[in-house]
């Protein structure tokens, strides 16, 4: 015990600063002086204002937090305490799956929390836990890939704060990103574990697996292309891993055996959605979301790396700079002046070239640009919203800033 809590010890190292830095910046909602998820109708009432001592200075989506998250998660852990399992919410429209969709609790860690933790506070921590889990665990993927401890530092508090962790910060579905740095710890794990890799490939399977079952697919998805052009571009990188390519190969579909394997339950509910024909709504500002990103100005994406007070929508209607004043100046300002500035470093690992490769991608894909457009027309794909490449790209930027910094 006394040689992890020292300050020589790397992962101490990491938890203590990456937590330090998360319950400073929250110290206001960590003392309960504020909340991060009442309602603030900015998008719906400008002239209907909470008073500002008690919300942060971010805009979020607190009207549907209140609405749905939080009493279909009191809901399910107050059904599954009394002995019953967890089947409806009546909460939106009229009924929904209540585990799948509202809470996010298929997720064994959520579940567990909230088990304990049932009051209305344990939902700050919920958000404020992310941070944390996020922002070590790209610590703890930057220290395997040999960057300094400043530098995966850096990286790590750069991940956490950055623009989409604010913009979505009372959306469950954010323990998607906060689970991809440990996916991708794994990943390295198990590339240099040397005949040792089994035990590293159940671990990938298993973070797989509890990416999965965190429930948005979408984002699964999306988060599936990033992982598997990662280990294939890391495998043929690398002379050594090249000459078992086949052996690489079997190892990654067993990953993702192991993966369904955990997310089983989830996948059995999922499935039984569609017969019933559950599909992305397409009306609205759904619409602005899932099409009018690939065409938006980049003035209005802008805000995602940025500006972490500006919800999606505002930002679509144009209204990016209306609360100027309550713009949250932070690292993310910093991660692209940091990524400029690696181009100028002459000798780069060739891991960078491949997030490089993926930012390209992601912004084309985002913008609309033919050469990947085509993506977007394929089947499943055609049905999610792309805007969610945003948390990759974000991860992705993250990692060459923290490079440049090293």
């Amino acid at each position: 015990m006394k040689r992890f809590l020292n300050f020589k010890n790397d992962y101490f190292y990491g938890i203590f600063f990456v937590s330090l830095t998360v319950l400073l910046f929250f110290l206001p909602v960590v003392l309960g002086f504020q909340s991060l998820f009442e309602a603030y109708p900015v998008i719906y009432n400008s002239k209907n204002f909470v008073p500002p001592q008690i919300k942060p200075p971010w805009v979020n989506d607190g009207g549907t937090y209140v609405r749905s998250t939080v009493p279909a998660t009191l809901l399910t852990v107050e059904t599954i305490k009394s002995g019953h399992l967890p089947l409806w919410s009546p909460y939106d429209g009229a009924g929904e799956n209540l585990m799948l969709l509202d809470s996010g609790l298929y997720n064994p860690l959520r579940l567990l929390y909230f088990l304990i933790f049932d009051n209305i506070r344990a939902f700050d921590w919920a958000i404020i836990l992310r941070f944390i889990i996020a922002g070590f665990g790209m610590f703890l993927y930057l220290k395997q890939m040999e960057f300094s401890r400043r530098g995966a530092l850096f990286g790590g508090i750069a991940y956490m704060f950055s623009g989409y962790f604010f913009t979505f910060i009372s959306y469950w579905f954010l323990d998607i990103e906060a689970t991809l740095p440990y996916v991708l710890f794994g990943l390295e794990k198990y590339l240099h574990a040397g005949d040792r890799k089994i035990k590293f490939i159940f671990l990938v399977g298993v973070f797989i697996g509890l990416l999965t079952v965190v429930g948005q697919p979408q984002s699964v998805i999306l988060h599936g292309i990033l992982f598997g052009s990662y280990f294939f571009a890391r495998v043929l990188s690398e002379k050594d891993y090249r000459t078992e390519f086949l052996r690489h190969t079997r190892n990654f579909f067993f990953m993702f055996f192991v993966a369904g394997m955990v997310a089983l339950p989830y996948i059995f509910d999922f499935l039984t959605l569609i017969p019933q024909a559950l599909t992305l709504y397409d009306y609205g500002p759904f619409t602005a979301i899932k099409h009018g990103l690939e065409y938006a100005s980049p003035i209005y994406l802008l805000h995602f790396f940025v500006n972490p007070s500006s919800f999606l929508e505002v930002a679509m209607g144009g209204h990016l700079f209306d609360q100027i004043l309550r713009l949250v100046p932070y690292l993310t300002l910093t991660v692209l002046a940091l990524v400029f500035l690696s181009f100028f470093v002459k000798q780069r690992p060739k891991f960078i070239y491949f997030y490089y490769g993926f930012s390209v991608f992601a912004l084309l894909k985002i913008f609309g640009v033919l050469p990947v457009q085509w993506l977007g027309y394929l089947p499943i794909l055609s049905k999610i919203g792309w805007h969610k490449l945003y948390g990759p790209l974000a991860f992705a930027l993250c990692v060459i800033a923290a490079f440049s910094y090293d």
